[in-house]
C-alpha cells in the first residue's frame, strides 16, 4: 500500500501524526506500507515519521502562509516508487492540492484501486473557507478527482454524510482516527492544590473559536484556573486572540505556550484538569481521544462529531456559541477533582473500546481486502 499526504510537518495539523500512526500499525497487516510526502527546501521543522514505515519526499515549493505547496517532482517520485512496489493500493490523503492532484490522477493513470481520505477538507467551515477559489477548482478538477476513487473514507459518520451531500455516491469506510493507550501511572488526578488548567491544543486559527473562548471565559471567570493554548500559529490569528485577551483584561489568566512536539503534549495533557475545543468545525478532532486517553474530561462543540461525551458522561457537547461555551465552562471548573477524574475515567474506557490504533488499522486493512475482491464489505462501509 502507498499512501500519499502533501505534508508530514507538524504545523499541518492531525493528518500529519495521524497518518504515519495508521500506517505504523497497518505494516503488521500487509506485505508493505509505504509514504510519500513533499518538503519544502529549508524547512526548519521536522517531519512526522515512523521508523518502521519507509517514507519518501519530494521537493517542495510551500507557502505556509496561504497553506500552499507545490511540487515537480512529485509525480517523478511516484513513478519510481510504483515501479519499485508495484502497490496493490493507492491510498490518498487531502483534497484540493496540486500533489493530490498528482497523486489522484497518478493512481488513475496506472489502474491502482484508489481510496481517498478527505480529512476534514469537504466539512461545510471548511468548503467556506475561500469559497469562491474551492467553487472554483471543484468544477475544474476536484470532483473528477474524487470520483476517481474506488472507496472514500470518512472519519465520523458526520463526515459520511457531507460527502453524499455533495453527490457522491462511492462506499465510504468510516474509521475514526486512533491513540496509542497511555501508560496507566500518567493518568492519575492531581491532588486539590494548586492552579487548575484549562488547555487547549491545536493550531490557532479562526475555525477553531478561540475568539468565542475568551469571551467566554471572561463571562465564566472560573477562580484559580488558567486558560492555556498549546499550537501553531497560522494565519497570524494568534494576534487577534491576544488582542482580544487584553480587550477583557484576562492576561493573567491566559497562556500561549506556542507550538508542542508529540512529548510536550503529553506533558500538557497530564498536567491538565479539563481540555477544551471550541471549533467550528472538525471532522474528528484528534484531541479529544488524546484526551481522554489520558483520563481528562473534554468540552467541544457540535461542530464537532463527539456526542459520545454526552452519551459516556465523559465530558460537554455544546452548541456553537459564547453562551454555550460558558455555562460548560462555569458547571465544569465548578465541579470536584473527584468528579472531574470520574469524567475523565469513563472517557478512558471509551477510547480503550474503540479507539486504539491496533483495532482501527485491522478495520483499515479490511476495506484494502474487500477492495480487492478478498473479503466481505466491512461492517464500517456505508454503501448507497
Amino acid at each position: 500500500v502507498i499512501h500519499s499526504i502533501p505534508s508530514l510537518m507538524p504545523s499541518y495539523g492531525g493528518p500529519a501524526r495521524s497518518v504515519p500512526e495508521l500506517c505504523r500499525w497497518l505494516a503488521g497487516h500487509v506485505e508493505s506500507v509505504e509514504i510519500i510526502s513533499s518538503r519544502a527546501a529549508g524547512d526548519r521543522e521536522e517531519p512526522l515519521s515512523m521508523e518502521s514505515v519507509q517514507t519518501y519526499f519530494a521537493r517542495s515549493i510551500s507557502i505556509k502562509r496561504l497553506r500552499l505547496a507545490w511540487s515537480a517532482q512529485y509525480r517523478q517520485l511516484l513513478q519510481d516508487r510504483i515501479k519499485s512496489s508495484r502497490p496493490h493500493i493507492f491510498h490518498d490523503h487531502g483534497i484540493w492540492l496540486q500533489t493530490n492532484h498528482v497523486a489522484v490522477n497518478f493512481a488513475h493513470d496506472h489502474s491502482i484501486p484508489l481510496l481517498i481520505s478527505p480529512r476534514g477538507t469537504v466539512e461545510p467551515w471548511a468548503l467556506h473557507h475561500k469559497v469562491w477559489k474551492k467553487r472554483l477548482a471543484w468544477r475544474l478538477y476536484q470532483r473528477k478527482d474524487l470520483n476517481k476513487a474506488v472507496v472514500l473514507h470518512a472519519t465520523s459518520s458526520g463526515e459520511a454524510e457531507q460527502l453524499r451531500m455533495l453527490g457522491l455516491t462511492q462506499p465510504i469506510a468510516i474509521v475514526p482516527n486512533g491513540v496509542n493507550l497511555a501508560e496507566p501511572g500518567g493518568t492519575e488526578n492531581r491532588d486539590g492544590s494548586g492552579e487548575r488548567i484549562c488547555l487547549f491544543i491545536g493550531r490557532i486559527y479562526p475555525v477553531k473559536g478561540l475568539m468565542n473562548l475568551v469571551e467566554a471565559w471572561s463571562k465564566a471567570k472560573p477562580e484559580g484556573w488558567k486558560m492555556v493554548l498549546a499550537g501553531p500559529d497560522e494565519s497570524q490569528h494568534q494576534e487577534k486572540v491576544e488582542a482580544a485577551v487584553r480587550k477583557h483584561n484576562l492576561e493573567d489568566s491566559f497562556s500561549f505556550v506556542g507550538p508542542v512536539t508529540d512529548a510536550e503534549k503529553k506533558v500538557w495533557l497530564k498536567k491538565a484538569d479539563l481540555i477544551v475545543l471550541p471549533s467550528f468545525s472538525e471532522n474528528f478532532g484528534i484531541v479529544v481521544v488524546e484526551a481522554l486517553n489520558y483520563n481528562k474530561p473534554v468540552i467541544t462543540t457540535r461542530g464537532t462529531p463527539w456526542e459520545e461525551l454526552l452519551t459516556h458522561k465523559c465530558g460537554w457537547w455544546i452548541d456553537i456559541g459564547v453562551d454555550p461555551l460558558a455555562d460548560a465552562l462555569a458547571e465544569a471548573t465548578s465541579m470536584s477533582s473527584e468528579e472531574r477524574h470520574q469524567m475523565g475515567c469513563r472517557g478512558r474506557k471509551l477510547v480503550e473500546r474503540r479507539y486504539s490504533w491496533p483495532m482501527l488499522a485491522s478495520r483499515m486493512h479490511e476495506v484494502y481486502q474487500w477492495m480487492l475482491d478478498e473479503g466481505t464489505v466491512p461492517d464500517c462501509v456505508m454503501r448507497n
